[in-house]
């Protein structure tokens, strides 16, 4: 995701760094889910937030990503890195 949101910010576009992203979420989302399910207490919604945000981010149209959602992003990724 980093990678793609990357090229964004300098105004590429890289459909090649967007079916990455996408094929990583894919990947790896349901498994991060089921290991914050796992953990319990908070890590579930704290994890989920995390994944909306970057699912939100991959159905934008790939020439214009919100800045807004980018930033919701950041947020979410600092408080699931620091929950782990």
């Amino acid at each position: 995701m980093g990678d793609y949101l990357v090229l964004l910010e300098q105004g590429e576009s890289s459909g090649e760094a967007h079916e990455k992203a996408h094929s990583t979420f894919h990947k790896w989302g349901p498994e991060m889910r089921r290991v914050a399910n796992q953990l319990g207490n908070r890590t579930p919604k704290i994890v989920n937030d995390y994944l909306d945000s970057m699912e939100s981010i991959l159905h934008s149209q790939e020439a214009f990503v919100d800045r807004a959602k980018v930033t919701m992003h950041f947020e979410k990724n600092q408080r699931l890195q620091k929950a782990l």
